[in-house]
């Protein structure tokens, strides 16, 4: 079956079902909330989101040589802990074994386990990355810090979590 033969229904979806669907669907998607979104639509990928993307995954890169720590790109999908929800990361760093969401039935496409995630802001996804995306990657233990990289003025926010969970 062809990519352009895949309908996605107006419908909540299972995490099995939405990983089942993936690879058969063209283009990056995320779940949210039982709900298949296309990420192209999010994520108001521009010039200046792919420039910063590259140039800040090659400097990640060549940061974590050599060490147990591993960065990916936007490819791969996070799952969100408690919630019917995978999300694609414009950056994702995990460190030590990589442990893959067991719904995923071995096809290695979400992680459960990030230490660090990246999002490059733009104006129109600056609410999401603050708000309920940030929320959703909070509820993630591994993670230690959220990035957030504007692309249209000089910021970056790092926000980390303690030892004692704060």
């Amino acid at each position: 079956m062809g990519a352009a033969a895949i309908k996605i229904e107006d419908r909540r979806y299972s995490k099995a079902e939405f990983l089942e669907l993936y690879p058969k669907l063209e283009g990056k998607y995320e779940l949210h909330h039982g709900k298949i979104v296309d990420w192209y639509m999010l994520a108001g990928t521009s010039e200046p989101h792919a420039l910063i993307n590259l140039n800040l995954g090659g400097e990640i890169r060549q940061a974590l040589h050599g060490k147990t720590c591993r960065a990916y790109g936007s490819d791969l999908l996070v799952r969100i802990a408690s919630k019917a929800s995978y999300r694609h990361p414009d950056l994702t760093i995990v460190c030590g074994p990589t442990e893959f969401d067991k719904v995923d039935n071995g096809r290695r496409m979400a992680v459960t386990n990030p230490k660090v995630i990246f999002e490059i802001m733009s104006d129109s996804s600056e609410k999401d990355d603050c708000g309920e995306k940030f929320a959703e990657y909070r509820e993630s233990e591994s993670l230690k810090e959220y990035i957030l990289v504007s692309q249209v003025r000089p910021l970056v926010e790092v926000f980390c979590r303690h030892d004692d969970g704060t």
